[in-house]
């Protein structure tokens, strides 16, 4: 159980950090 919270968890930081990168890339190039 405690597994697959770590991996959905992870899964989500992940995408919020791609996004978060996203944004980010135009302000720091």
């Amino acid at each position: 159980m405690r597994e697959a919270v770590i991996a959905e968890v992870s899964t989500q930081l992940s995408e919020v950090v791609g996004v978060i990168e996203r944004h980010l890339e135009p302000t720091l190039l």
